[in-house]
């Protein structure tokens, strides 16, 4: 059996469904898993614990799989090392090798995927907490970009929320400088509906015409604060020709209403342009975007 992976330096790969690499209870060196995250791809994800007990992140690829995949581990740990001090992202905390496995090792972040939090907590988040935590997010997002790291994958299940409402930004693995030296292989690639428009084709195999850049995460960035607000992306589509032809005419339309309030004007202002469908006309950086929403909040508070 073989499925299509739409990913890559041409965008359509045709991968060998690959077994599932682990079973909770095995051990592979000094980890044991203790619980499957995804295992149904060339690069799988595993809780394990250590030696000592300690709970981490195991992302591993067999040495067999394309080198593609090998190439996004290792770009993902080189990127990861750079944040050993960041409150805002997983930290790297190793490198796994044997003779049929290679992989990283990140920290666990007990904590929900971005939409689950926001289906969870929409009717409890006043204007005030939504506010804040697009804040916190953007502060994230700004902080990569002041490292000159583009993350290249922004949607809802790439951000984690803990019980402290804290946040964590993980799956590097389409990361990159923002001058990169590595082959360009895997800087594309990313989730279908989170695309900007300036990276997309009419093609179904052949989705992405672009690699990532500052503009275009700062217009992921948006999708995430508009998500939060209002429960739902701009351009909702089933087909795909759908969504291209929705979000490149760029008719940005909020839902709801405001109830009067005028700081959802100044949101609504702010996540159009950062949505503009023109890349040029959207905030430079996240940190542009971060700046014009923290004077937002300042204002407001």
């Amino acid at each position: 059996e073989k499925r299509i992976l739409v990913t890559g330096k041409h965008n359509r790969q045709t991968y060998k469904v690959v077994p599932v690499y682990l079973q909770d209870g095995e051990e592979l060196g000094r980890y044991r898993v203790i619980e499957s995250f995804v295992t149904d791809r060339p690069v799988q994800v595993y809780k394990v614990k250590d030696a000592d007990n300690k709970i981490m992140i195991l992302k591993i690829a067999a040495l067999t799989v394309d080198k593609h995949y090998l190439n996004r581990l290792r770009q993902e740990h080189n990127i990861l090392a750079n944040f050993k001090s960041s409150k805002y992202t997983i930290r790297a905390l190793g490198h796994f090798k044997n003779q049929v496995y290679e992989g990283i090792l990140v920290d666990y972040f007990e904590g929900a995927e971005f939409s689950d939090f926001v289906e969870d907590n929409f009717k409890k988040l006043s204007v005030a907490g939504k506010l804040n935590m697009g804040q916190k997010i953007l502060k994230a997002y700004s902080y990569l970009h002041t490292k000159g790291i583009i993350h290249g994958d922004i949607h809802l299940s790439n951000i984690l929320v803990n019980s402290q409402d804290e946040i964590r930004l993980i799956d590097f693995g389409l990361a990159n400088h923002s001058n990169p030296r590595e082959n360009l292989d895997i800087r594309f690639g990313g989730a279908n509906f989170f695309m900007p428009p300036e990276r997309i084709t009419e093609d179904s195999f052949n989705k992405f015409s672009k690699e990532p850049d500052y503009y275009s995460d700062v217009y992921q960035a948006g999708l995430i604060i508009f998500f939060l607000f209002f429960r739902k992306l701009p351009y909702p589509a089933i087909l795909w020709k759908d969504y291209v032809a929705k979000i490149k005419k760029g008719r940005l339309v909020f839902p709801g209403r405001d109830a009067g309030l005028p700081m959802m004007t100044e949101v609504k202002n702010i996540l159009a342009k950062a949505l503009n469908n023109i890349p040029e006309n959207r905030y430079r950086t996240a940190a542009q975007f971060y700046r014009a929403w923290k004077k937002m909040v300042i204002k407001y508070d």
